[in-house]
């Protein structure tokens, strides 16, 4: 016999799933931007105003995050471009 699915508890645990996994140093804000918008779905199906205010503050670090990290991309890609002397630089470029 199947059991209904509890939309609310699935979506708070996805949305503490997704602000877990925003941190670059603990996962991937890729990660936590895939899982904050899926229980941000799943909250409109059923889920508490709590599980989708998680969801939401998932998404939103993990968009901050993402563009803090492409930045700092250019930017380093930047300063070896400028700098290729440096020893770190010699590392990262061919």
């Amino acid at each position: 016999m199947a059991s209904k699915i509890d939309f609310g508890s699935v979506s708070y645990m996805l949305g503490i799933v997704s602000i877990v996994l925003a941190f670059p140093f603990i996962g991937n804000p890729f990660g936590g931007l895939v899982f904050g918008i899926i229980g941000y779905i799943q909250s409109k199906n059923g889920g508490s105003e709590k599980a989708r205010k998680l969801n939401i503050i998932g998404i939103t670090l993990s968009a901050i995050f993402i563009a803090v990290q492409i930045v700092m991309a250019f930017l380093l890609t930047s300063y070896c471009i400028n700098n290729p002397g440096v020893a770190f630089c010699q590392a990262l470029l061919p």
